[in-house]
Formats: structure tokens, C-alpha cells, sequence
């Protein structure tokens, strides 16, 4: 029997697309700082990345074979190049789901890493770096008295400096609340 994808090729742009379709993020390189002016010196998602998958030589490109889709350069990066799957609005669907199926008081979230234990009042991410103000202050909006971090030793972690952009989101969360 004829295929006609197969004829036309078709058949290969699909797995090419299906690729493209299920990675971690999507780049948007003309909104980061280093490609629109050259006088700018930020690399703070080169610097970051705990696996070195983020190259700025040539714009801005990642190597999604090394990326372990922590979140941390889309966490940092003032101009917001990466867009991360899945996309906040989608957890902060999930946040509200779980306060609404919470009692009236007390009600609260956990957000841990994949290597913390589960929650059954938990929403887990690769990298308690990956959360950003706008989650944070969206589970406090949506009813949640109280947040919880759970994670394990992050010095011991492959991505081990989200410890560290983990506590400057939680100081400026506290500040903005």
C-alpha cells in the first residue's frame, strides 16, 4: 500500500515536530538583554545553569540534551527569554484546585522537589528554583495561609545552586507580601 506522508516526507517532519513540541521550554532570543544591546553584560542564565546548557556565544541557544529543565535561567532571566512548560497559569490551576479542595482555615500548599517526599497538598518541579514570585504570591491569593517549601540537602543536588535562587524568591516574596 502507498503512503503518501511517507512519499512526501511528511512522515520525518512529524518526529521533527513531535521533538520540537516536548521541549522543557521555549527560547524567545530577541528579548534577551545580550542580543539587544551590546553594551549589555548579563549572563545570569549562563551562569546559573547547573549543566552548562545555555551558550550565549551566538545569541542564545540550549543544549536540551544537557538540560535538565530545572527552571532556573527562565527564574532569572529579567527579560523573560525562557518560556517554561508547563506554563504558570497551568500551576496555578493546580494550586487553586488543591486550597479549593481544602477546609475553610489553615489551608495551605506545598511546592517540592523532585526529590522531596509527597504531599498529597503538593505540586512537585524539578527545582524549587523554578518558582518565581508570581507563584508564590499566586497560592497566597488564592487562599493559602501558608506555603511550604519541601526539599532535600540542596548542596548535595546536581542543580545545587536553586537553593540559593530559592531563598532570594522567598525573601522577595516576603518583601512583596
Amino acid at each position: 500500500m502507498f503512503d503518501i506522508t511517507e512519499f512526501l516526507g511528511l512522515d520525518k517532519f512529524e518526529k521533527v515536530l513531535s521533538r520540537f513540541e516536548n521541549l522543557p521550554m521555549k527560547i524567545v532570543p530577541e528579548r534577551c538583554c545580550g542580543r539587544r544591546t551590546h553594551v549589555s553584560c548579563c549572563s545570569e542564565c549562563q551562569r546559573v545553569c547547573p549543566t552548562g546548557a545555555i551558550d550565549l556565544t551566538s545569541g542564545v541557544e540550549v543544549d536540551f540534551e544537557k538540560c535538565v529543565a530545572c527552571g532556573l535561567c527562565a527564574t532569572l532571566c529579567p527579560t523573560g527569554v525562557f518560556k517554561l512548560k508547563p506554563p504558570d497559569m497551568r500551576v496555578l490551576a493546580e494550586v487553586k484546585a488543591i486550597l479549593d479542595s481544602q477546609q475553610n482555615t489553615g489551608k495551605f500548599i506545598c511546592f517540592g522537589c523532585v526529590d522531596a517526599g509527597d504531599s498529597p497538598y503538593g505540586i512537585h518541579v524539578n527545582c524549587l528554583g523554578r518558582l518565581n514570585e508570581a507563584l508564590i504570591l499566586g497560592a497566597v491569593f488564592f487562599g493559602a495561609e501558608n506555603v511550604l517549601l519541601l526539599r532535600e540537602d540542596c548542596s548535595a543536588c546536581e542543580i545545587e545552586c536553586g537553593g540559593v535562587v530559592t531563598t532570594s524568591i522567598i525573601e522577595s516574596s516576603r518583601k512583596l507580601l
